[in-house]
């Protein structure tokens, strides 16, 4: 399922970013000029896998400053009867921290930010990187710079 579009490689061309696996796995396909026009990338497949989470969106972007396009990955945990009612509120954001020609996976148990709802991405400060807005695990709204 397409999740988001966006030109990860800076080849000028808009790559699409796909959910598979039930939502478990996000792949980067690369545009190409000629047929096939998306394609997954080789040697290196730019995928990452979350065993445990299920994700529910996907936002491209430059999110430390480094003119690559990094890939905000937000989740939530597979809710099971034991979780608590504050633990089936939480959304979990991950983000991907892009190279020139990889993905580097983070790790789904370490999360970098837990909050309440979805983030809005924007760039708050003005310095050309993507802020976050949202509430926090205990229901305050704030922005993570």
């Amino acid at each position: 399922m397409p999740a988001a579009f966006g030109d990860f490689n800076s080849d000028e061309l808009t790559d699409v970013f796909v959910l598979l696996d039930g939502g478990k796995t996000i792949e980067i396909l690369l545009a190409h000029e000629e047929e096939p026009l998306l394609r997954p990338s080789k040697p290196v497949r730019l995928r990452c896998t979350f065993t445990s989470s299920l994700i529910t969106s996907v936002v491209p972007g430059d999110f430390d400053g480094d003119a690559l396009m990094d890939v905000m990955v937000t989740t939530v945990h597979k809710r099971t009867e034991q979780d608590s009612e504050h633990e089936r509120s939480l959304t979990y954001v991950h983000i991907i921290w892009g190279t020139a020609n990889d993905m580097n996976c983070s790790d789904e148990t370490k999360p970098l930010i837990k909050m309440i709802g979805q983030p809005l991405a924007i760039d708050y400060n003005q310095d050309m990187v993507v802020d976050l807005f949202g509430q926090d695990e205990d229901r305050n709204r704030m922005f993570w710079i």
